[in-house]
């Protein structure tokens, strides 16, 4: 059996190390991918570190931070999730050292099959960060094109894990979507103008994005067993009390265009949100009292990590 550290390429999405953004976001589909790689491999009984950083942060902090951790373990290789932009299309895998070309290519192959993409195969590179200062072998897979629209058609994380999974392994595996990976422990998702419901993330990440100008209508949160009471100020509405939560109570507005404008929760975690045009909130225990956003100020509430304390 062999050990493996993967990690997704940079910080949680709406940060400033959160990576690149089009008709897919590249932080939040590499989770998804490396969700489902971890999962795979452990479940073919391969030993596998999550070595991806879950705290905003700038993008050469990240990377420190990724390698560091990286380093910790002696692993047989070292697997950075990625998506690429710039206008091209495919997808390709860059490595460091001649011995790991012909397995970059079968990977990059795998994925572009699966996915129905142009292979553009392995490339070699010395001055990728990751590639140059980890100590185990590493590969950096570019998954497809975030600001593609034939790639983002074709896109779909848990081919993509399979791929990965199946070319390691050598033999066919099945992988869960990124939806049902988070079926269990805390977890939250937000639902977005114009898009709707977004994949539950884990703690610590990002529901929904920034930079985007667009409205957080309303979260879900699984408390996983932690106490959580919840008020909320909606558009139109007013502060709307909620009480005691469960995994399906819903926390604002679904298909009335009403924004979330500010939160007050109570329990056993601490949160932020993004605010329009003043960015995220401190952390800030949820104690009940605290309110995150704004009230009278007609500003939408952007994005919103939460962790468990």
């Amino acid at each position: 059996m062999a050990k493996y550290n993967v990690h997704a390429g940079h910080c949680p999405a709406g940060g400033t190390g959160s990576g690149a953004v089009g008709y897919l976001n590249e932080s939040t589909e590499a989770r998804n991918v490396k969700n489902s790689l971890v999962s795979t491999l452990k479940t073919s009984g391969q030993t596998v570190y999550d070595c991806t950083v879950n705290s905003n942060m700038s993008a050469s902090a990240c990377l420190s931070q990724i390698v560091a951790m990286c380093n910790k373990h002696a692993v047989d290789l070292d697997i950075s999730i990625h998506l690429n932009a710039g206008g091209g299309t495919g997808t390709e895998v860059y490595y460091y050292s001649n011995d790991m070309k012909s397995k970059a290519a079968a990977i990059s192959a795998a994925i572009a099959k699966a996915l129905g993409i142009k292979d553009r195969g392995a490339k070699q590179n010395t001055s990728l960060y990751v590639l140059r200062n980890t100590k185990s072998k590493a590969l950096l897979i570019e998954c497809c094109f975030v600001d593609n629209t034939t790639d983002k058609a074709a896109w779909n994380a848990a081919k993509c894990a399979s791929a990965i999974a199946e070319t390691l392994l050598g033999k066919s595996v099945i992988t869960t979507s990124t939806t049902t990976s988070l079926t269990s422990g805390f977890r939250y998702q937000g639902h977005v103008q114009n898009i709707g419901w977004q994949n539950y993330v884990p703690a610590g990440g990002t529901a929904w994005v920034t930079g985007q100008s667009k409205r957080l209508e309303a979260i879900r949160i699984n408390p996983d067993g932690i106490t959580i009471e919840a008020k909320a100020h909606i558009q139109n509405k007013g502060w709307v009390d909620y009480g005691k939560i469960t995994k399906d109570t819903i926390i604002g507005t679904t298909g009335q265009k009403n924004r979330l404008e500010c939160l007050l929760l109570k329990g056993n975690i601490q949160y932020r949100v993004h605010v329009q045009s003043s960015g995220w909130t401190a952390w800030t225990r949820a104690d009940g009292v605290a309110t995150m956003g704004t009230v009278g100020q007609a500003l939408r509430i952007e994005a919103i990590q939460i962790k468990k304390v």
